[in-house]
């Protein structure tokens, strides 16, 4: 989302900052989804496409999404997407918004 702290751009610091906020050892940090991506699309429209998806389905709703796409040898490509469990406000994440760990996406 837009008020998402440029330093949540790395990684790692951004998923050790969900870490932090969960209480239970068992929580659930994030959500994966995996989508193969058209191979006839170049690589700047495969990740135009992606962001798009990804801005519209998720972002809108405030997760904050952590996106790879990756190619295999036979050239096609796959996007990677987790997903916060928790939306972004202005001060900072808020609590689990429990239908998103139900949703299913096709």
């Amino acid at each position: 989302p837009d008020n998402t702290p440029k330093i949540y751009e790395d990684r790692s610091i951004l998923w050790n900052e969900v870490e932090k906020i969960e209480k239970r050892l068992d929580a659930q940090l994030a959500k994966e989804i995996g989508l193969s991506i058209p191979k006839e699309l170049v690589i700047e429209q495969q990740i135009s496409l992606i962001e798009s998806f990804v801005i519209n389905e998720f972002v809108k709703l405030g997760m904050i999404a952590d996106v790879n796409i990756t190619r295999n040898e036979e050239g096609y490509s796959f996007a990677h997407i987790l997903l916060t469990m928790r939306p972004y406000t202005a001060s900072g994440f808020a609590n689990k918004e429990k239908d998103w760990s139900h949703k299913k996406y096709l």
